[in-house]
């Protein structure tokens, strides 16, 4: 079942993403806003699978509330339904999974949740041996141990050490890790590296 949040400013466009949505088997929509502020909150509450999400909104513009939701680190996808086409390029810079312009059509909102659904596959856990997938449980990541005293070290769940292909790949490695769960931007570590 994919959890989709609705986010539109425009009440008419808000309810019929909402009517289209709940025609497709297999989502549920968990919730909607009329704001970009509205949504912050609601997201949190909610932990959908993916926004559905309009670029102008007043106060706050879509683009930087996907920043925002990217930044929680939920593993939420970000789907633009806009009816401007100039976005594009900036919603993509926030991995964005979809773009669709208005009027919303049924059948490329159909493509969209087949995309979504691919992605969630990808990080789903193992099926059990009827098939099913177990239900309410985390996407598995594999897990990446990390020894920072002395020379810098990493190992997989085996304990298997790994090798660096270059000195500045473990650079990188000891950058992000000094970082921890903070975002950094490719910019920035662009800037800080070279």
């Amino acid at each position: 079942m994919i959890r989709a949040y609705l986010v539109d400013d425009e009440q008419h466009a808000l309810n019929i993403l909402d009517i289209f949505l709940r025609r497709i088997e297999g989502v549920e929509v968990v919730g909607r806003a009329g704001n970009a502020y509205e949504a912050i909150d609601g997201v949190k509450a909610t932990r959908p699978d993916v926004v559905f999400l309009d670029i102008e909104m007043p106060g706050m513009y879509g683009i930087e509330l996907a920043e925002i939701i990217k930044n929680s680190d939920m593993g939420i996808h970000i789907v633009f339904l806009t009816a401007y086409d100039r976005y594009a390029v900036s919603a993509f810079e926030q991995e964005a999974l979809d773009y669709i312009l208005k009027p919303l059509e049924m059948e490329r909102l159909h493509r969209t949740i087949q995309r979504v659904q691919k992605e969630m596959a990808k990080t789903a856990l193992p099926a059990d041996q009827e098939g099913n997938a177990p239900a309410g449980h985390p996407p598995v990541q594999p897990r990446l141990y990390i020894r920072v005293l002395g020379d810098l070290e990493a190992y997989n769940e085996r304990g298997e050490r790994l090798k660096w292909r270059t000195a500045k790949v473990k650079e990188l490695l000891a950058y992000l890790a000094v970082h921890g769960q903070t975002r950094v931007m490719r910019d920035r570590i662009l800037n800080d590296l070279w």
